[in-house]
């Protein structure tokens, strides 16, 4: 298995972090034959506790167990609840949801124009490309549409179907009040009636890059799929690499969040590694979220201050 031992991914520019790891998924895609398989002599001992073995990007998928939302195991009462007030809202307010299936040349244009808009507003990067709806058969594409009272266009979600495997690739939603939690809400019950109708067996909440919490690449993203039931996958052909966080002690941060893999050289299969999810407190972590997220991981949670030494969570909210 190719990792390089020699690579410093800066997660916080994700251009430079996009063409080291496309260039890193190629090498290793063509390093063996069996990519399940990961070579000992690739493994290599970590002297620094800034140094972590990690994968370059993340997938966040569940799987699909019941007929609705509101009936799946995968969420809590509480969350089911906050849906269906969600809803009420939405109808109360006049607000509109459509599904588009197949995917018309003027439906993803009307999306794109308006992702590209929010998410440069927003300070946010902008991956979708114009050539998205060229590379996928119209018939395999949803979108979900959001309309405000007066007919105007909200945003909404961006979906792709393979197989017995359906994800949100892409999403831009006006914030709002007027709904529980936003529209957003409302788009997650109407993607899991997407995934049941169309006979598939996961679902997923698209691909990132592996670190969040510096620049506009909030945490509350990852609460946003732990809240939902999505759990962090790492695909055979993604790259693992060692890197060095201390340049974090560098960076002015409230909270840090990435997955890391136990460095451990007697696992020899990619099946059989073992995550973690990593916080690095800043200047003022918000504890009740890292205590939320702790509740709904699958994996162990390790909390470090800056200086990357364990520390334990407060257990008071009045330690916020």
């Amino acid at each position: 298995m190719f990792i390089p031992d020699d690579i410093n991914l800066d997660f916080s520019n994700s251009t430079q972090t996009k063409a080291v790891s496309d260039d890193l998924m190629r090498k290793f895609a063509q390093s063996a034959s069996d990519v399940s398989t990961i070579n000992i002599q690739s493994h290599k001992p970590i002297v620094s506790k800034t140094e972590f073995l990690v994968p370059v990007y993340i997938m966040w998928r569940k799987q699909v167990e019941a007929p609705s939302l509101l009936d799946s195991n995968s969420i809590s009462d509480k969350r089911k609840k906050i849906v269906r007030q969600a809803i009420a809202q939405s109808g109360r307010n006049g607000i509109l949801y459509e599904v588009e299936n197949p995917l018309s040349r003027e439906g993803f244009q009307r999306f794109y124009d308006f992702y590209r808009k929010f998410n440069a507003s927003n300070g946010y990067d902008l991956f979708l490309r114009s050539d998205y709806l060229q590379k996928h058969k119209s018939g395999d594409l949803y979108l979900i549409s959001i309309y405000n009272r007066e007919g105007e266009f909200q945003g909404g979600r961006l979906i792709s179907k393979l197989q017995h495997k359906i994800s949100t690739d892409y999403r831009a939603v006006t914030r709002t009040k007027t709904v529980k939690e936003g529209f957003d809400t409302v788009c997650e019950k109407i993607y899991y009636d997407i995934a049941v109708a169309s006979g598939c067996k996961y679902m997923g909440r698209g691909k990132e890059y592996n670190m969040r919490g510096l620049g506009n690449r909030s945490i509350g993203m990852l609460w946003n799929k732990l809240k939902y039931g999505y759990q962090p996958h790492i695909l055979r052909m993604v790259p693992r690499v060692y890197v060095d966080f201390d340049f974090l002690r560098r960076e002015t941060f409230d909270l840090v969040f990435f997955v890391s893999l136990e460095n451990n050289a007697e696992v020899t299969q990619i099946s059989d590694q073992v995550l973690n999810f990593n916080f690095i407190c800043g200047l003022n972590p918000n504890w009740q979220e890292i205590k939320s997220i702790k509740e709904k991981s699958p994996y162990k949670v390790n909390v470090y201050d800056r200086d990357f030494n364990i520390i334990d969570v407060p257990t008071t909210d009045s330690d916020n």
